[in-house]
Order: structure tokens, then C-alpha cells, then sequence
């Protein structure tokens, strides 16, 4: 009785015990939420409620409310094949405790994106059960930017760095880099895109964000085409959700400037002025002048400030005509503490070196001719010329500083290059292209200035290394083989050398022949015999180059076991076959064009002529349809010939439409300027004048017909003045800018492109918008161009003076002949011969007109498309020495303003 009291009680305990039904659980995750620091790591723990086994559930991590995939445990192992981006290569499955239910998420370099809501997730055979909690991410960084100043070269760009401590992800957050006290916005990132909404106006098309390594808080700013507006302060902001940090670094921008030149001004009292500009320094520059290397202080320095921001240089000193030695102008800039330098020879003597070794040049390429000046000077207005051989045949050609290739032998067209990036220190050099044989031989150097020439001599030689050699079998009696080598393309003459077993045999016959292009060609051969087991080497070494080529051949036993005859019936048989095939598709070809000939119909020779005649485009037509010239010579043509009324009605119906008894009008004679001239009408004075217009405005293109009248233009008057830094070498503009002074020059001035540019001078006003007109006193001068040009030619000159160009001109030839320099130039018909010419520029509608102030009357019009800043400019070859000519023309009564 009581063992059974004991086992019923025994029952009743087991009921009372927690027990697992049917294999349900409860996940439990953190007690309270998990707070993770940025750049640190972070324990994510869960556990099941009973405690069991759960080495062969599923256990997962989600995130968000889309339920992106943290981790995944499943089959005993890690399994991430579905693992989001974000957390890659960052989370570790802790499972020490897993027999029991309890398992942990390690997330490492926590991000500021990592805070969220959490959801823990096992699943069994038979149940499955979740919790879920809340991260939170704390923790400031800092943004750390350049260490030291960044300098930015003008024109140039500049990288700006900004990172964050510790490292982090920094794809969501906001970064940003302002400008100045006012932190105007230069750049901003946001929404992991580029957000330029509120980016101030300079910087727009300036910027890119460099963020290939955003992923670990390291970004860039790169800031193209930098101005000096671009120097200052600025900050670089790095915004999260939660905080934020900036930096703050200085730019400096630097530039460095143009080399100085040095140019001669005559004075007065046995002196003369030494003047040495330069242009684009910034900060501002310091100069300094020194004679033999001894310091002279400026007579006069002017540094100013141009539209864009840059500094430009002029500075001048006095010395004795008598003065001997060098004079050196030093201009730095003191932020990057670099200098430049010009030096001028008081007493104008000076050495020329070449080449200090002989020049070997290969057939085909280029080769490089050097020369330089001791001691160092500008060479910049010399004149620089390369001769070749005894016969001083003219190579190259520098002066008036461009090419000047008229005299030029024909030989070196366009084979020519001048080298001259150094010239301002004297030093230069020829480029020569397309080497041939007949380049070798001895060159000449020769600087020539004002009161000196002196020359250097080298000597060329001309080598070409030739094609690789090739061994051919041809075959000999007497039991015996003849092998043929061959090679083209050698200079100087190569030498040839056999080998047997690298013993060296004598060739048995060698021809080396010079082919028209002076380069050589070798073919050598010698005799072996048929039974010669021997390794057989050809060599052919160019003598300069000390360099040789080779071909082998191996003699063998297996090298006669092939049928040779049968190969060769073979070719034989191939050739007749291909030969066959070419005579039958010729002569299909030539009876199927046979059937295409209308046999009904043969043409007579009269019908053929008329055939011809009616291919004529409709323009060809007009120029003989009026005439009477052809219906009275061809009668027969046009009328008898059936031919022409069934194949060319067309002409038929055209011709009534000529009434040659109607007196020709002004609308008739325009008509006629489109095709050809009229000789038998006589053309009144008028008509001409409306003929010629019509010429320029209609048949020139960017020439237009609209423009206003002088009176109207005249309400736009500006003052216009001489750019003095253009007038050099030989013109310089007078105190009042409007006048022009010539100094000592010779007198083989260049012509380019039919006209001649050295000695042209331009406007100091540079128009980039609105209606200006000026006018121009040419009264008593023979040659002149002028009108206006592109900025940008300043540093291009030696190029055509047409639209194509960037110039807008008229000019005027042999006293009487006016031109517009269209291509090709268009002949102006001016009444009245031009004291005074006004220039009218409307800028936004592309307009630039000429008129004949003397008459009131209009001479022309360009119509084009403006892009950048226009100068007015002017070419006054009439100069006499030493006398001043007055070119801006003062306004008529009337008017107030004064030019």
C-alpha cells in the first residue's frame, strides 16, 4: 500500500515540472537596448525559453522594417549566401552555449547606420519563435582636413582632402565644403548623391566629389580651372544623424607668370631705356634688375591688376649707349619663391653652340638639331636660320618671332619644326621629320640681332638599319644548291657576310644597288652542295650603326625527300585555273553590258554633243539659256534633232521663259551677279554699286546685308586706345594711346597668308557684350587692315586674317583697292577713297560693320557668331622712321565725346 502511495505521488511531481510539448519555445533577446559606439563592436545576444538543443534550428538576424539579412545560422554552419551588402565581412555567429539554446551576434565597426530595430529568429522542424529589440549608435568623430596650406596654380587644379577619426562608413552622411566668412557653398553630397541645388554660381561645372574610399570616411574635393578668386578659407562638414564635425584649411593660389622679355627703346642724350614685361603672376611679383650679376634698382616699375585678377609687370632703367656687359631682369613669386629671368647683352656679342657631337639620324624618323646662345639672352626678336651643305641651302627660318618660310627649299617643306620654349634664354632647336639619305651632310646654325651674327657647324649622319635578310633555294646543276639572301632598306651601303657553321665564307656573288630613294638594297647568294648536312647564316650590318641582321637556313638530309617538281606543276596548274576564271567573268561582264545597248535606236554624233551639253546642273544652264551667242551658232540642235524633244524636255520648256527683248532692270542685273556678267548691257553707275554689295553681303558667307546707318551707329561712340604690351617690336603707341611711333626694324617684313601681320597693334578695350563703334583716321597711307579680332590671337600671330581666324577686317592695297579679308578676300567698290573709317560692333547680333565716314556712305558687314571677348585691331606697315602717325579719329562737331 504505501509503494503505491510513493509512485502516484511520484506521478503527480513530474506533472508539476516544466516540460517541452510538442517542441515549442520562447526566444528572449537583450534585456534592455543595446547601445554600440561608433567605430567600436557590438554584442547582440538571444537565447530560448525552455533551455534545448539548438545546434540544428535556424538562426537569423533581421534588420528594419524591410528585414534586410544580418546573419544566418543554418545545417551546423554559417550560411550567407542572402547576406546584405552592409554587413559583409562585419558579423560573427557566437554558438559556445548553443546546446543549450543561447547564442550571441557580434557586429563589428559599427556605423552610425547600424541603429535600428533588431529581430532574432530560430526555427525548428516543428515551431519557431522571435524577439526583437533596440540598437542605438553614439559616439562624436572628428573631421580632419589638409595638414598644411594647399597652393593651387592658376589655370590648374586642386585637390582638397577631408577624413574622419575613427574610420567609418560615411555613405549617408551629409558632407559639404563652404567658402569664406559668408560660407558660400562650394560643393555638397547628400542622399549618396552629388546635391548641387545651392552651389554658388563661380563654382558651377567646377567641382567633383572624389569618394571611392567613402566607405571608411575618406572623401576629396577637386577644383578645376582655378582662379584667384579661389584663395581663402574653407571648411569641410561631415553631418550624420546624430552629430557632425568640420575642418577648416587654408588655399593659397599661386601664379607663376610669363617668361620676361626684354626690348630696346631709343632715348635721347646718347641713352637708351631697357623695358621688361611679363604677364599672369599672382600674388603680386617682385622684380629686380642686376648688371653683371650686381643689383640695379628699377627706374620705373608698374605692376597692375588686369580684369582677371592677375598681375602683369613693366619695368624699365636707363643706361649709356657706351655701357658694355649683360643686364638681367629677375621677377619671382614670393609664394613659390621661384624666379624667372631675361637677360639683354649691352654690348650685343654673343657665341652660338650646336650640336657638341655628331647627329645620327634614322631614315624615316625625326632628329633633333640644337643650338644656344652664350651667355644666356632673349633670342626672341632675332632672327634664327639653319643652313644645309655648301650651297647654304635654306633649312629653317625664324623672325620677326614666327616662321618665315618663303625662301625655304622645297626639300624641307613641311618637315620643319621650331623649337622654342627656351628662346627667352637663348636656347632653341630644329626638329626635323622624315629623315632620308639626303639630310646627311654638314648644318649650319646662325643667330643674327641687331648688332652681332654669329654661327655654329655639325654634321648629320643618316643611317637606316634595313629589313630582316631571307634565304631562298634556288636550285643549280652539278649536284648543288644556290641560296639567295635578300634585304632592302640599308644606309649607308651595308656589309654582307656568310657563315658555315660559324666559319665565315666569302660570298660567291653580291649586288648591293642604290634604289631612287637613296637607300640601298643587297641581294647575296652563294653555292652549297646538295649532300652538305650545315647550318647556313647570312649577316648584313649597317657600318654606322655597328649593327647587324641575320637569317639562317639548315641544310639537311629531309630537306630533299620532298617532291619538288610536283610542287611546282601544281603552282603551274593553279595559275592557268585562276587565269581561266578571270577571262570568263570578263568577258560575262561584257555581254551583260552588251544587252543594255539600244540597238533601235543609234545615236548620231550631233545627238551625243547635245547629250553632253544637257548634263549641265541648273546654275550652267542660266549662263547659257540667255545667251544669243549659242542659238545662233546650233540652230540645228535645239530644233531638228529628234533626240533632244524626247529625252530633254526639259530644256525645251525652259527656254521660252528668256524674253531677250525686255530692257534689263535692277532686279535683272542682281540676278545675273549670281551667274555670270552681262557684257552687251551697259550697266549704269548705280547698278555697279548695288551689284557690288550684293557680292559681298550675299556670295561671302558670314557677311550679312543688315546693319544700321551711320548715324545710328555713331550714338554708340567708345573711347578706344593702343595696347602697348601689343605693339612691340617695332610700333610704340604715344602718351595719348591713340597714336603710333615706329623704332629702328628692318625691313624684310614676312607675308602670311597674303598678308602681311608683324607690325599690327591692338585695342587695350576688350568688348564681351553691348554696341561700340569707333572711327579710324587712314587719310594719306597706302596699306592698312584694320577692324577687330578675338583675344585669343594675341599669341597667334602668323596665322590668316580671316573670320576662319578670329579677325573681321577690310583692308587696303595699292591706294585705291579695298578689300574684306573674307576667304577668299571680296573686292569692295568704295566711290569716295577713305579718310576716315568708323567701326560699329553690335555683339549680340554678331555684326560688325565698316563705314566710309568721308561720304556717310556704308562699305561692309560681317555676320557671325561671337564667343569671347573681341580688340580692336590694326595693321600700319606705312610707317616712316621716327615719325608719329594719329590713328583714333576725334568725333565730328556734334558729338562730344573725344577719341
Amino acid at each position: 500500500m504505501q509503494c503505491l502511495f510513493l509512485q502516484d505521488l511520484s506521478f503527480v511531481l513530474l506533472l508539476l515540472l516544466p516540460w517541452p510539448v510538442s517542441g515549442k519555445f520562447t526566444v528572449i533577446g537583450p534585456p534592455q537596448s543595446v547601445i554600440a559606439m561608433v567605430g567600436g563592436e557590438a554584442i547582440l545576444p538571444c537565447h530560448l525559453s525552455p533551455q534545448m538543443d539548438a545546434q540544428d534550428m535556424d538562426v537569423m538576424w533581421f534588420y528594419g522594417e524591410s528585414s534586410l539579412l544580418v546573419h544566418r545560422y543554418k545545417d551546423r554552419q554559417d550560411h550567407l549566401n542572402h547576406q546584405h551588402q552592409e554587413y559583409k565581412g562585419r558579423t560573427e555567429f557566437l554558438r559556445d552555449d548553443i546546446s543549450n539554446g543561447s547564442v550571441a551576434l557580434k557586429l563589428r565597426h559599427i556605423r552610425p547606420s547600424d541603429e535600428g530595430k533588431y529581430r532574432c529568429y530560430f526555427e525548428s522542424s516543428s515551431a519557431y519563435g522571435e524577439a526583437e529589440y533596440q540598437v542605438y549608435v553614439e559616439g562624436k568623430f572628428t573631421v580632419i582636413g589638409p595638414q598644411q596650406p594647399v597652393i593651387a596654380m592658376v589655370g590648374e587644379e586642386a585637390i582638397f582632402p577631408c577624413h574622419l577619426s575613427p574610420q567609418m562608413d560615411a555613405q549617408d552622411m551629409d558632407v559639404t565644403w563652404y567658402y569664406g566668412e559668408s560660407l558660400e557653398l562650394v560643393h555638397q553630397y547628400k542622399y549618396r548623391q552629388d546635391y548641387l541645388n545651392h552651389q554658388r554660381q563661380e563654382y558651377k561645372g567646377r567641382t567633383e566629389f572624389l569618394r571611392d574610399d567613402i566607405s571608411t570616411g575618406s572623401v576629396a574635393l577637386k577644383l578645376r580651372h582655378i582662379r584667384p578668386s579661389d584663395e581663402g578659407k574653407y571648411w569641410c562638414l561631415f553631418e550624420s544623424s546624430r552629430t557632425y564635425g568640420e575642418a577648416e584649411y587654408q588655399v593659397y593660389v599661386a601664379g607663376k607668370g610669363s617668361a620676361p622679355h626684354i626690348y630696346p627703346v631709343n632715348d635721347e642724350n646718347k641713352s637708351h631705356r631697357l623695358v621688361c614685361t611679363s604677364i599672369g603672376w599672382y600674388p603680386e611679383p617682385e622684380v629686380q634688375w642686376r648688371k653683371n650679376q650686381e643689383m640695379l634698382l628699377p627706374q620705373d616699375t608698374m605692376i597692375k591688376k588686369e580684369e582677371n585678377g592677375l598681375f602683369s609687370v613693366e619695368t624699365s632703367i636707363t643706361v649709356s649707349t657706351n655701357s658694355t656687359g649683360n643686364v638681367s631682369c629677375f621677377i619671382w613669386n614670393p609664394l613659390l619663391r621661384q624666379k624667372l629671368e631675361a637677360s639683354f647683352s649691352l654690348s650685343g656679342k654673343f657665341t652660338v653652340t650646336g650640336p657638341q657631337q655628331p647627329v645620327i639620324a634614322m631614315v624615316g624618323g625625326e632628329a633633333i638639331f640644337p643650338c644656344h646662345l652664350s651667355p644666356q639672352m632673349d633670342a626672341q626678336d632675332m632672327d634664327v636660320m639653319w643652313f644645309y651643305g655648301e650651297s647654304s641651302e635654306l633649312v629653317h627660318h625664324y623672325t620677326y618671332r614666327q616662321g618665315y618660310l618663303k625662301n625655304q627649299h622645297q626639300k624641307y617643306k613641311g618637315r620643319t619644326e621650331f623649337l622654342r620654349d627656351d628662346i627667352s634664354t637663348g636656347s632653341v632647336a630644329l626638329k626635323l621629320h622624315h629623315i632620308r639619305p639626303s639630310d646627311e651632310g654638314k648644318y649650319r646654325c646662325s643667330f643674327e640681332s641687331s648688332s652681332a651674327y654669329e654661327e655654329a657647324e655639325y654634321q648629320v649622319y643618316v643611317a637606316g638599319k634595313g629589313s630582316a635578310p631571307h634565304i631562298y633555294i634556288m636550285s643549280d646543276e652539278n649536284k648543288s644548291l644556290r641560296l639567295v639572301c635578300t634585304s632592302i632598306g640599308w644606309y649607308p651601303k651595308p656589309e654582307v657576310q656568310w657563315r658555315k657553321n660559324q666559319e665565315t665564307l666569302l660570298p660567291q656573288d653580291t649586288t648591293i644597288k642604290k634604289k631612287e630613294n637613296g637607300l640601298f638594297s643587297v641581294e647575296t647568294s652563294i653555292t652549297i652542295s646538295m649532300n652538305s648536312i650545315v647550318n647556313v647564316s647570312c649577316l648584313i650590318g649597317n657600318p654606322l650603326l655597328r649593327q647587324k641582321l641575320e637569317a639562317s637556313f639548315s641544310l639537311s638530309d629531309d630537306l630533299f625527300t620532298n617532291d619538288t617538281p610536283g610542287i611546282v606543276i601544281w603552282i603551274v596548274i593553279v595559275a592557268l585555273l585562276s587565269t581561266v576564271i578571270l577571262i570568263l567573268i570578263f568577258v560575262i561582264w561584257k555581254l551583260k553590258n552588251a544587252k543594255g545597248v539600244n540597238k533601235e535606236k543609234p545615236v548620231s554624233y550631233v545627238s551625243v554633243k547635245l547629250e553632253n551639253e544637257c548634263v549641265m546642273n541648273e546654275d550652267e544652264l542660266g549662263v547659257y539659256k540667255d545667251s544669243p551667242v549659242v542659238e545662233k551658232e546650233e540652230p540645228g540642235v535645239y530644233k531638228d534633232s529628234p533626240v533632244v524633244e524626247k529625252e530633254e524636255p526639259v530644256v525645251e520648256k525652259e527656254e521660252p521663259v528668256v524674253e531677250k527683248e525686255e530692257p534689263v532692270s535692277y532686279d535683272s542685273v542682281k540676278v545675273q551677279n549670281e551667274y555670270s556678267v552681262n557684257k552687251e548691257e551697259p550697266v549704269s553707275y548705280d547698278s555697279v554699286k548695288i551689284q557690288n554689295e550684293y557680292d559681298v553681303y550675299k556670295d561671302e558667307p558670314g557677311m550679312n546685308e543688315d546693319q544700321l546707318d551711320l548715324q545710328a551707329a555713331q550714338k554708340y561712340r567708345v573711347d578706344v586706345t593702343f595696347d602697348a604690351n601689343t605693339a612691340r617690336p617695332f610700333l610704340v603707341p604715344l602718351l595719348d594711346r591713340k597714336s603710333i611711333s615706329s623704332v629702328s626694324h628692318k625691313n624684310n617684313h614676312k607675308n602670311i597668308g597674303g598678308m602681311e601681320t608683324v607690325h599690327c597693334v591692338l585695342g587695350k578695350e576688350r568688348f564681351t557684350s553691348g554696341r561700340h563703334y569707333w572711327e579710324v583716321k587712314v587719310e594719306d597711307k597706302l596699306k592698312w587692315i584694320m577692324g577687330l579680332c578675338k583675344d585669343s590671337v594675341i599669341r597667334k600671330m602668323g596665322c590668316p586674317v580671316t573670320p576662319g581666324d578670329g579677325f573681321w577686317t577690310i583692308s587696303l592695297k595699292k591706294k585705291n583697292e579695298y578689300w574684306a579679308l573674307s576667304s577668299p578676300p571680296t573686292y569692295l567698290h568704295c566711290i569716295v577713297d577713305c579718310k576716315v573709317v568708323g567701326i560699329f560692333l553690335d555683339y549680340e547680333a554678331g555684326c560688325i560693320s565698316f563705314y566710309n565716314v568721308t561720304d556717310d556712305s556704308p562699305i561692309c558687314t560681317f555676320q557671325d557668331t561671337f564667343r569671347e571677348a573681341l580688340r580692336a585691331f590694326l595693321y600700319p606697315p606705312t610707317l616712316a622712321l621716327g615719325k608719329h602717325y594719329p590713328y583714333f579719329h576725334p568725333p565730328k562737331a556734334g558729338y562730344s565725346q573725344a577719341l
